[in-house]
């Protein structure tokens, strides 16, 4: 292809970026462009059937450029935005995901404003004064959503009016506390208060809709696979990719029988997960004693030498804020790629709710267990999200918008089976009853998703089947269930897992003597592409 016409596409690929940037200001907050810091974005009727016609006449100019002759970076991209795109399009062409999705607003709100509470890319006032801004445009996103609104499914709407504690909590509380730090905002304070005010006649609203909504919770098998083949790039046949992850749960299953057999013979597989989940800081405990691990992983993963460290930064270790906590155990967040001030990241864990009785709080802290916490935290920070994305913070040419959680998630939960192997606890097998766990609750997540949206499961076989085949406590499967509910993609951390395991035993084979784990995670992390493209590009170098 002619100089001129990879100059064109580059132009497009700009203008696509740039889009997608102006219909996400929260996102492109999180990316480190701060452009729109002062809005949260229109998500009208008029506003939707403007982006799905600028979606479709993008599609239709990507379709133009023959992928062949394009030069590289742009002929591995294009087929990626081809898909994506053509995902975000069918979503509300198709599905009218908008019409049935009342958390989504309140999502939008919360990781619009927290995120400019969290990293110090600009002066405190100046933050404030976008923050006003943001707040300003509550009561108009949150009416255009109730206009919007056709039907959903009782967990939806309950999901959405926990999301909207979190959000009024927000809002009364962290905000005004963010906001004291500067100087006094009079402009901030009535932004708060008839934000405030939006969110409560939401959340009166939603209370309305509880006893109606009666929709059903599954996507259908059509929508499911387009969400594997056009977001994920995975072009596997859905039925076959069903059977795999069945069969890796009967794996990890007889797994964990052999490996418990080693703490005591004589308990049955249940009673010694119970135990190694019984030790488990206390709440008060919990972000202390996590916080004693980052050090340990990162210094072990130099010394094992599994990966180069990206930055001499250090992540740090928070709560989880209010209004993301009824469907986040444990998250990670890095600066964008576009961000050029802030170097702050954040490692953050949720802690049990205040209001739960002893036995609930305890079956929740079962899942933060001494034995799986150091697991949790590879996969969040060392080696796991924050060596990831902050090595790709450092790629050049990257764009945003062209990974897939098979990527990202796939290789943090890689990183918990990459740590037993590597060593991680001297070969105390209490540690690698806490990572099967990890991988079972993962596994059941790949086959809930599916199950609920393609085979007809309630939600209530989900959490049933969390507990019965990923040894779940009740509050960990209700949670995980809720979740699959509201957004099935979870599917895509097995998934990923098993793609980036493939790969790493095809580049074994490939690279002969050559071989080693650093360099194959080395190169892994740099590539800002889903798995299944970052395969071809390195068995094919």
């Amino acid at each position: 292809m002619a100089g001129p016409d990879a100059a064109a596409y580059s132009a497009l690929e700009e203008e696509i970026t740039e889009s997608r940037l102006r219909w996400s200001p929260s996102a492109a907050t999180a990316l480190g462009r701060h452009d729109w810091d002062d809005q949260l974005g229109d998500r009208s009727a008029t506003a939707i059937a403007a982006r799905n016609h600028e979606v479709a006449d993008q599609i239709r100019r990507l379709e133009m450029f023959e992928t062949a002759v394009l030069p590289e970076p742009y002929r591995t991209r294009q087929p990626i935005h081809l898909r994506k795109l053509r995902f975000e399009l069918s979503e509300e062409q198709d599905y009218e995901a908008s019409r049935h999705q009342p958390g989504a607003p309140l999502a939008q709100i919360g990781f619009a404003c927290n995120g400019l509470l969290i990293r110090d890319f600009a002066p405190i006032d100046e933050r404030v004064r976008l923050l006003t801004g943001r707040l300003g445009e509550v009561p108009r996103l949150l009416a255009d959503a109730r206009a919007l609104y056709v039907a959903a499914s009782p967990i939806h709407v309950e999901t959405a009016m926990q999301q909207a504690a979190g959000i009024t909590a927000l809002i009364e509380r962290d905000l005004p506390a963010f906001v004291r730090q500067g100087a006094h905002n009079a402009d901030f304070a009535e932004a708060q208060g008839v934000a405030l005010a939006a969110v409560r006649d939401y959340t009166a609203w939603l209370a309305q809709e509880q006893d109606g909504a009666n929709a059903p919770i599954a996507w259908g098998r059509d929508r499911i696979e387009r969400l594997v083949r056009w977001q994920e790039c995975v072009d596997g046949d859905l039925d076959t990719l069903i059977q795999k992850g069945e069969a890796d749960l009967r794996h990890h299953q007889q797994r964990l029988k052999d490996v418990a057999a080693r703490v005591d013979q004589y308990a049955s597989i249940g009673e010694v997960v119970a135990r190694v989940g019984s030790d488990h800081p206390t709440a008060a405990d919990l972000l202390p004693f996590t916080e004693t691990t980052l050090e340990q992983l990162r210094q072990f993963c130099i010394e094992r030498d599994l990966i180069d460290m990206p930055t001499d930064v250090r992540i740090q270790l928070r709560e989880t804020p209010q209004f993301s906590r009824s469907t986040t155990l444990a998250a990670c967040s890095t600066p964008g790629i576009y961000e050029q001030v802030a170097t702050e990241a954040y490692y953050y864990v949720s802690p049990p709710d205040e209001s739960w009785e002893e036995r609930r709080t305890d079956e929740y802290l079962q899942f933060f267990s001494r034995w799986a916490l150091p697991l949790i935290t590879a996969h969040e920070a060392y080696p796991g999200h924050y060596v990831h994305l902050s090595w790709l913070r450092q790629v050049q040419d990257s764009v945003p918008f062209t990974s897939s959680t098979t990527t990202t998630e796939g290789w943090a939960h890689y990183t918990e089976q990459l740590m037993i192997e590597s060593g991680w606890g001297d070969g105390d097998p209490r540690y690698e009853i806490a990572q099967i766990r990890e991988a079972l609750l993962r596994l059941c997540r790949y086959l809930a998703a599916f199950g609920m949206h393609t085979q007809g499961w309630s939600y209530d076989d989900a959490v049933a089947f969390f507990m019965r085949e990923g040894y779940a406590t009740r509050p960990v499967a209700e949670l995980e269930s809720r979740r699959g509910v509201v957004g099935p993609s979870y599917f895509a951390y097995t998934l990923g897992k098993h793609e980036i395991l493939a790969l790493r035993q095809n580049l074994q084979a490939r690279w002969g003597k050559d071989f080693s784990l650093k360099r194959f995670h080395n190169a892994f992390v740099k590539e800002p592409y889903p798995t299944a493209v970052i395969a071809d590009k390195l068995l094919a170098g």
